[in-house]
């Protein structure tokens, strides 16, 4: 939360004092350029480097100052949507993972279930759920554990579909969900499972010692109307954990219908 404070102080000291400077000087630039067409009674001359001299008429000087208005305003415009989107990034991304955070991933399945409905499209959710995790804190430590963590999302990260957002659940904790969408219950294992596999195959070398995890995962598709986001996740959530983990013994691919 300081990281994303600080960032918008420093936008809001860096960039929009600069943004009203950049207004008043070429509001003055136009005053000045105007005085001197008056005091010059419609031309002026002005002499170059060559001794020549060439005239600007009042159409010429309004063009002039048409072309530097919107040069700036370009300018202007494309730096202020470069902060803009850093600041987004800043707000919207998991600092300890890479991955998407929590405070997106409600707006972001809402859109995708709107957009389901509209083009009658499947969407499927998948949870996540690094097995054991609270005793693999106490056994190692918390700063180990955080590094796991760190380490997952950069596996999941690098392990997506066109079709797939990967988000981490909460700020803390060791969920992870993945949305995908244009895609049913049944192709939704697919994925699953080979994120599954590849975690539980991982050699994840923390300070030179390697550690072992498994993860299992939960998969719900969305009903049509009938869900909310919601009940979606609790369905998903269901999956993983009354089934995968308490029925299958974990590491393992769960769905319900």
């Amino acid at each position: 939360m300081n990281k994303i404070k600080e960032g918008y102080l420093k936008f809001k000291q860096d960039f929009i004092p600069k943004v009203f400077y950049d207004i008043a000087k070429w509001i003055l630039g136009l005053l000045i350029a105007w005085c001197l067409f008056k005091i010059f009674k419609h031309r002026i001359q002005i002499k170059d480097a060559f001794l020549k001299n060439i005239t600007l008429d009042l159409t010429s000087i309004l063009l002039i100052c048409i072309f530097c208005i919107t040069l700036t305003t370009i300018i202007v415009i494309s730096i202020y949507s470069k902060k803009i989107q850093k600041l987004k990034d800043i707000t919207y991304t998991d600092s300890k993972t890479g991955l998407k955070n929590y405070k997106l991933l409600e707006s972001y399945l809402k859109t995708k279930i709107s957009e389901s409905i509209l083009k009658n499209a499947p969407l499927s959710v998948i949870i996540i759920d690094i097995d054991d995790f609270k005793n693999f804190n106490e056994h190692y430590s918390p700063t180990i554990g955080d590094k796991i963590i760190a380490e997952v999302g950069r596996l999941l990260l690098h392990d997506t579909r066109i079709t797939d957002e990967t988000f981490r659940r909460y700020e803390t904790g060791d969920e992870f969900v993945v949305i995908s969408t244009n895609t049913n219950l049944t192709q939704a294992k697919n994925p699953a499972e080979r994120k599954r596999e590849f975690i539980a195959n991982n050699n994840f070398v923390i300070d030179g010692t390697i550690y072992k995890i498994t993860v299992s995962c939960g998969i719900a598709e969305y009903k049509s109307e009938a869900d909310t986001l919601d009940t979606l996740l609790d369905r998903a959530n269901y999956a993983m954990r009354n089934i995968a983990k308490k029925k299958n013994g974990k590491n393992c691919t769960e769905s319900v219908s």
